[in-house]
């Protein structure tokens, strides 16, 4: 078992070195990968001078729970350049599309959000994002959405080339294979909670995780997540 301090601290080790982190939280609706991601964010904010959060899911009428961790809540991509810095001339916003407009033609364009990160993080100033859903960026399972003009798939570039310019990515996702290998491979750290028996052989066939691994997720406890580190021995964490 691994402390919530000590585990903060060694997801967040690369901003020591200047460089933006890549972590990655797996797990069901419910399973506490959300209220563990306000805590990470809570942990790294200060080190960028944006925090960009979105979440689509929770409808209008719920509140969402990382208004622990940003005071503006915006609609749309073309908003931010409306929100306010506080007092340390940092930016923190969530982007919510039809979780504030109720419009489902409203769903954030995860291309244009990506470039416009990617702009933001050239002044070296750094850039927290995170997608609540990670899958919302992708077209159809593994595949990055990619951009109508240049083709390109900015949310690649964030994830294969934004460290250098301080642009860390916290994201969520319920099913591991739906989202790109690459978000996988160049996440430094992630966070596996408790996993369906029927969805764990995924996991073994894409070498993700060990047969140990395996069957720690399998008997974890409600709350608790596997922690996964590259290079070290993974083990169980609780916040």
């Amino acid at each position: 078992m691994i402390s919530k301090s000590e585990c903060l601290a060694q997801i967040t080790a690369p901003l020591q070195r200047g460089f933006g982190f890549r972590h990655l939280w797996v797990g069901y609706t419910g399973s506490g990968k959300t209220f563990a991601n306000v805590e990470l964010l809570k942990a790294a904010e200060g080190a960028h001078k944006r925090l960009i959060v979105v979440d689509q899911k929770t409808s209008a009428v719920d509140e969402t729970p990382y208004l622990e961790v940003c005071d503006a809540e915006i609609a749309a991509v073309d908003e931010l350049d409306k929100v306010d810095a506080d007092d340390r001339g940092h930016i923190q916003a969530i982007i919510r599309g039809p979780g504030i407009t109720g419009n489902l033609d409203d769903m954030i364009s995860f291309d244009l959000l990506a470039r416009k990160i990617w702009t933001l993080g050239l002044d070296g100033q750094g850039v927290l994002f995170s997608p609540d859903e990670l899958s919302d960026a992708c077209e159809g399972e593994r595949a990055w959405l990619r951009g109508a003009v240049d083709k390109k798939s900015y949310m690649r570039h964030l994830y294969t080339q934004g460290r250098a310019n301080l642009i860390s990515i916290s994201a969520n996702a319920q099913h591991i294979q739906e989202i790109p290998r690459a978000a996988i491979s160049n996440s430094d750290t992630l966070g596996i909670f408790a996993q369906d028996r029927k969805e764990l052989p995924y996991y073994r066939q894409s070498n993700f995780l060990d047969d140990t691994e395996i069957e720690m997720v399998a008997s974890l406890k409600e709350y608790e997540f596997l922690f996964v580190k590259r290079g070290q021995d993974s083990c169980i964490c609780r916040f």
